[in-house]
């Protein structure tokens, strides 16, 4: 096979010519993005790059090849760029008031939510703790 002088301007690489149009829709892509996120005021986003690569071979004819023809191989590349803003929605509310209610667990693995009075035992100014205690085993 003949010796082939190879152009550094043909390496593969992201900055090769080839790969221009890729990165300029990139880069475009990134700025939209990055715009619609502050114009709409929404917490994240992600650009996705999808390079696909093919590799066709196949035998073809090469006078300068021993045998008449030699192996080649031809490669297809593309590419898909996507964007995505992520809107985050909720609700905030409040089922259980920090530090009103306590939280106790019977002999049985069950839980319970019960003031402070009860927790101490105190279900009125007359039960005793031994009360409570039967209280929430029942």
């Amino acid at each position: 096979m003949a010796k082939v002088k190879l152009d550094p301007e043909k390496k593969i690489h992201l900055y090769n010519r080839d790969f221009d149009e890729m990165r300029n829709v990139l880069d475009v892509t990134l700025q939209h993005l990055m715009a619609k996120l502050v114009a709409k005021e929404l917490d994240s986003g992600t650009v996705t790059l999808k390079i696909a690569i093919d590799l066709n071979r196949e035998m073809v004819k090469d006078n300068n090849a021993p045998m008449g023809t030699r192996p080649a191989i031809h490669p297809e590349m593309d590419y898909k760029i996507g964007a995505t803003a992520q809107e985050k929605f909720g609700y905030d509310g409040e089922i259980i008031a920090k530090g009103s209610d306590e939280l106790l667990v019977d002999g049985e693995g069950s839980f319970f939510l019960v003031s402070k009075e009860e927790a101490s035992g105190q279900l009125s100014m007359f039960n005793t703790y031994d009360e409570y205690t039967k209280a929430v085993m029942e």
